[in-house]
């Protein structure tokens, strides 16, 4: 799948760019498969984080309150980083699909029928 697009706004040449959907599954895919290992270490190592400040005989709990007030928030963003990436990686699966559909119907319209009589105009 190609489209054009010109050099600047007042260039009437133009580049060919190129939207592969193979490639943009592979890349989904990577997407997907990186945001998956990184949330299952942020989880583990917030889970860890967690279980050494709650334990009182380990640390303080008006000094893990005060270092739980800053990292939550922290954690909490890391999380819609991760949930943000795999949104993305859907629609880039989505989108491949859409081009490869919008590729096939532009080539199904122009195959020759019986509206022409067997004849490409």
């Amino acid at each position: 799948m190609g489209f054009t697009k010109p050099a600047s706004l007042t260039d009437t040449s133009s580049d060919l760019v190129v939207y592969s959907p193979e490639h943009m599954r592979q890349t989904a895919a990577r997407i997907l498969a990186e945001v998956s290992i990184a949330t299952q270490q942020h989880d583990t190592t917030w889970r860890q984080i967690h279980d050494w400040l709650t334990d009182k005989k380990q640390v303080d709990p008006a000094w893990a309150n005060v270092i739980l007030t800053c990292l939550v928030p922290y954690a909490q963003r890391l999380r819609a980083s991760y949930d943000w990436l795999s949104d993305l990686a859907s629609a880039l699966f989505a989108a491949a699909d859409f081009l490869e559909g919008t590729d096939q119907q532009m080539a199904n319209s122009f195959q020759p029928g019986p509206a022409h009589g067997g004849f490409v105009p």
